[in-house]
């Protein structure tokens, strides 16, 4: 009798776990388009932040980076001529998960900006990563390393988010990857 009980409950587990991975399944299958679709909103919103008023090509990744995922190149919209170079980025030496950081540097050498494309930090401190004043630091610096710093952002500081600091190293350090990679691939790309 022990025996029928424990094949009965097995048999109501295994049904109950086919029925609910069927809907995940479903769930899936019906919200990926719209997922899709949002990624694709929030890349282009990136790119448009780093570089307004471009065209966008992704062009191949050289090299093994560690944080850098794609590279686009951003030329005129009237004219071929290069503006500069969007970075995506991911990096996991955040607070939260992975942070997907979008980096423009124009081919004067100079940072256009930083846009977090998506992140899980902590609500009221690493996420403020993805507001000024934190994000107008990255623009028109040189592209070249810039350094973390507490209170004093001239020259090529960045000045940390206060109780965010392993969050502002790793958008910093993302940023440090994409400004080599510009002056060790791309700078000569423009010659």
């Amino acid at each position: 009798m022990k025996e029928n009980n424990i094949i009965k409950n097995a048999l109501i587990l295994c049904g109950i776990t086919l029925v609910a991975g069927l809907l995940l399944g479903l769930t899936y299958v019906l919200t990926a388009p719209a997922i899709a679709i949002q990624s694709q909103i929030k890349l282009e919103t990136a790119l448009n932040a780093v570089i307004e008023n471009a065209n966008y090509a992704e062009i191949a990744v050289q090299g093994e980076p560690q944080f850098i995922t794609k590279i686009y190149e951003a030329t005129s919209k009237d004219s071929e001529d290069i503006r500069g170079y969007a970075i995506e980025l991911g990096t996991n030496e955040g607070y939260g998960d992975t942070i997907r950081i979008m980096v423009g540097i124009y081919s004067d050498g100079t940072l256009s900006g930083m846009d977090i494309i998506s992140h899980t930090e902590t609500p009221g401190l690493g996420n403020k990563a993805d507001a000024d004043p934190f994000k107008s630091q990255f623009i028109q610096k040189e592209a070249t390393l810039l350094t973390l710093t507490k209170g004093n952002e001239s020259g090529q500081n960045i000045d940390a988010i206060s109780g965010a600091t392993i969050t502002s190293s790793a958008v910093v350090n993302a940023v440090n990857e994409a400004i080599d990679y510009y002056n060790f691939y791309l700078q000569e790309e423009k010659s």
